[in-house]
């Protein structure tokens, strides 16, 4: 029996933009995702300024993707926020788990990717259809 990915409840506060010389330039592949459940197969953007916010553990995380602002511009960067913590990373999952870390102090990891919800069919369709 395999074992299904956890979902958590995600809000989406901002569904984000798309910028021609990021999403179809030479840096393009740092900025598609893929979704797959079944016998569906779809590719996304990840949008520039799409931010989420989930409930872990009765504390709110706020993630925004952006673009890095050093010599790397063409990249995406994860800003994640709880409390009075907050951080900036090139990969979604240690965004979440360092502030993760701070706000309970412990080594629990999660999946950037779910908590973006990039596993989840709704959020991934609202991400194509607009």
């Amino acid at each position: 029996m395999s074992k299904r990915p956890r979902q958590v409840a995600i809000t989406i506060l901002e569904k984000g933009f798309l910028v021609d010389e990021l999403h179809y330039g030479p840096y393009s592949r740092y900025w598609w995702e893929f979704y797959e459940d079944n016998d569906d197969l779809f590719y996304f953007l990840i949008r520039l300024g799409f931010k989420v916010k989930v409930n872990l553990n009765n504390h709110f995380f706020c993630i925004t993707i952006q673009r890095r602002n050093d010599y790397n511009f063409f990249f995406p960067e994860y800003y994640c926020e709880s409390d009075n913590y907050y951080i900036t990373s090139s990969n979604p999952t240690n965004a979440i788990s360092t502030i993760y870390k701070f706000v309970f102090g412990n080594q629990t990891r999660y999946s950037g990717s779910i908590i973006l919800g990039w596993n989840q069919k709704d959020i991934v369709q609202q991400l194509i259809n607009d």
